[in-house]
């Protein structure tokens, strides 16, 4: 009988750092998921607060902002994630121009309290825009003196009554802001799809 004494002590190779693995982890799921946190927390089988932690502290950012590439991401209910969405427009010159969704919007509700509310940014909105420029359009739901907007952060604006009001008045609002790392982005040309190969131009537009 031949006895195998395996010598633990010899080099394995390279190992990783378990925080370097949990890093890359992180990194490969959301990007799997289209960037979506609930998607990946779900194949991680991590909860929601976690991953959000995680994200913040390995400074994850989608691959659309990396300048990488987006993915799909279909989960078991069927529903599908993608990093970015466009559509080719062509013009009267013949060329095409790429048209996607470079806006992002939140809705909300509020109500004034002594003419005035702070209302915050969902930390989930904020994650995915550019809050140092945004837009907010207001609803008011009652009698007041004019609702508008002042005090715009990155984290928070204000509603305010005009003319000094100190109304409670309850309103809705919708908040408008560039896709974070789409800010400068603006109707870009296209390039119309190529056929398959072994399809000829004629029979694909047919």
């Amino acid at each position: 009988m031949t006895i195998v004494v395996e010598d633990f002590r010899k080099p394995v190779g390279t190992i990783l750092p378990w925080d370097e693995m949990k890093r890359r982890a992180l990194c490969d799921a959301l990007d799997k998921c289209g960037g979506s946190h609930l998607l990946a927390a779900r194949r991680l089988g991590i909860g929601k607060t976690t991953i959000y932690r995680m994200a913040r502290l390995y400074n994850y950012q989608p691959p659309t902002v990396r300048g990488g590439t987006a993915t799909f991401c279909t989960d078991a209910l069927g529903d599908t994630t993608i990093g970015t969405k466009s559509a080719a427009v062509p013009l009267s010159d013949g060329n095409m121009v790429k048209a996607f969704p470079r806006w992002f919007e939140d809705f909300g509700s509020g109500r004034l309290a002594s003419g005035k509310v702070r209302v915050d940014l969902d930390p989930a909105f904020a994650q995915t825009v550019n809050t140092s420029s945004y837009h907010v359009f207001v609803t008011p739901k009652g009698e007041n003196n004019g609702l508008y907007i002042t005090n715009e952060t990155p984290e928070s604006f204000e509603v305010r009554e005009s003319n000094g009001g100190r109304s409670t008045v309850e309103f809705d609002y919708r908040i408008v802001a560039h896709r974070k790392g789409y800010e400068h982005l603006r109707v870009p040309d296209a390039e119309a799809p190529r056929p398959a190969p072994g399809i000829n131009e004629n029979t694909a537009a047919q």
